[in-house]
């Protein structure tokens, strides 16, 4: 039989592009001297061959490499992501074993679209985004470095204003902004991996539209 000497599901907490993996395919003796191959399945569902005729494939050669059957990252991307199959062929004998490997990336720094300047009384949106973490970031805002409130009712600085926030996008939402609307605004995105990360604070004038009147005479 083939077994998997650590657990058949593991989790790893990738910090950055240089963390070492070892997933390991042990066998028993019965096998004698086998073939071994191994395939990977993504998230997607898609279905690939990495190690196959005692050879990886070019997407890995470079940054892996098989030792005693198991397989040895260098380097582990997010990409890495997925289902890993050991299989084991001696013969009439056949085994397999599934690794599931997650790999985790914490938040980097978001990229926050926050206006200087903007007149009264038309919607606004403010964005976040963090390209990076997995699992994907959600988010908050501050203004004045107050925590927005999913409620503006539930803080007494933001009784008079009119927003939503989506958490899961990093989307703030003005219906109608308004003069006590105008702070300094920034964005945290966290995923639980690592530490929680803000863009910087911008400055957001609101100011009040004023309409011009033009006089026409004959």
């Amino acid at each position: 039989c083939v077994y998997q000497k650590f657990l058949h599901s593991l989790l790893f907490s990738l910090f950055n592009n240089l963390i070492a993996t070892y997933l390991s395919c042990k066998y028993s003796a019965d096998f004698g001297t086998p073939q071994v191959e191994w395939k990977f399945i993504s998230q997607l569902g898609s279905n690939t061959r990495i190690y196959y005729d005692n050879h990886l494939s070019e997407f890995y050669k470079d940054r892996a490499e098989v030792v005693h059957s198991g397989i040895h990252f260098k380097n582990t991307l997010r990409v890495d992501t997925g289902t890993y199959i050991c299989e084991v062929f001696s013969g009439g004998n056949y085994g397999n074993v599934k690794i599931t490997l997650t790999i985790q990336v914490p938040p980097s720094i978001p990229t926050c679209q926050v206006p200087t300047s903007v007149t009264t009384g038309g919607p606004m949106e403010l964005s976040c985004f963090d390209p990076d973490g997995f699992p994907p970031s959600t988010y908050k805002w501050y203004k004045d470095k107050i925590l927005i409130p999913e409620n503006g009712k539930d803080h007494p600085a933001f009784q008079n204003s009119s927003f939503s926030i989506d958490h899961n996008t990093g989307i703030l939402t003005f219906n109608s902004i308004s003069m006590m609307d105008s702070g300094e605004y920034y964005c945290e995105a966290a995923n639980g991996i690592g530490h929680p990360q803000s863009c910087a604070t911008v400055h957001m004038e609101v100011s009040e539209y004023k309409c011009q009147f033009i006089a026409i005479t004959d």
